[in-house]
């Protein structure tokens, strides 16, 4: 099985249960987690996650070695690239992030502000909203615009121009305001 320590992975390692809810069919399976296997087409859960001695153990039961394994969920950004440096994002990549993030809070705490405060409907936005907002303190961004990205894409991308938009917004105003000083 491969070991990552937490320690090494950045501000905040994802934990065994987060590698799961971002693959395919990741779920609870006794001690540890059961999900597809990203390094093969899977279509039963064969790759198996556990959290021992501060490590998140990783293996595939259909057989992938552990350098697929490990290769896929980088490609993904649920595995560090190294040891000692977790390059997640090109620039480029890392301001269409904050745009999105920026534009799905706003458009999240906007669709709360309409719906009455006793709707069934206030659910998944809400959810959201804390995964947005719970990803941004962890410091793991990356992996929730990539998951957007990858699930949504024209969403996605619909997201990073309004963020990007509204972001050009803020500034002329501000030049604008500092204009008048």
């Amino acid at each position: 099985m491969a070991r990552i320590s937490p320690a090494s992975v950045g501000p905040e390692p994802l934990t065994a249960g987060e590698i799961a809810r971002h693959l395919r069919r990741g779920k609870r399976s006794g001690s540890g987690f059961t999900a597809c296997c990203p390094a093969h087409d899977d279509r039963n859960p064969t790759l198996s996650l556990h959290e021992r001695d501060g490590k998140i153990l990783a293996h595939c039961h259909a057989g992938c070695s552990q350098n697929e394994v490990i290769g896929a969920l980088r490609k993904r950004g649920l595995w560090p690239e190294s040891e000692s440096a977790r390059p997640w994002l090109d620039p480029r990549e890392a301001r269409q992030a904050r745009w999105f993030a920026q534009a799905l809070e706003d458009l999240l705490e906007l669709a709360l502000e309409e719906l009455p405060a006793w709707s069934e409907e206030r659910y998944e936005p809400t959810q959201a909203l804390m995964e947005l907002r719970r990803a941004r303190k962890k410091g793991w961004l990356a992996v929730f615009y990539r998951d957007w990205r990858r699930r949504e894409p024209r969403l996605a991308a619909g997201l990073v121009e309004a963020g990007r938009r509204s972001q050009r917004r803020i500034w002329a105003r501000l030049a604008g305001f500092l204009e008048d000083l």
